[in-house]
């Protein structure tokens, strides 16, 4: 979802690391304020799921600022069900 992107994004430029709990409020007061409330089920992130996708997050990152001019990254995605 693309709301929890944002809010990664968001926790990578602030001063501090979000937790779980930050996490999953600031998607229920997103949510509740937005044309969705009540639509779509508000997802609910472990302190786990935030690990792994800091993890490959900063990984990736690693791996784009070290390109060179001209080249190309690529990532194969695997979806691991809960």
């Amino acid at each position: 979802m693309e709301l929890i992107v944002g809010f990664f994004d968001a926790e990578r430029r602030s001063p501090d690391r979000w937790s779980s709990i930050e996490f999953n409020e600031q998607a229920k007061t997103f949510v509740s304020g937005s044309r969705y409330s009540g639509t779509i089920e508000v997802p609910v992130l472990h302190d786990d799921d935030i690990a792994r996708v800091r993890t490959v997050r900063d990984e990736l990152l690693r791996r784009w600022s070290s390109l060179a001019p001209g080249e190309a990254m690529e990532w194969q995605f695997e979806r691991h069900p809960r």
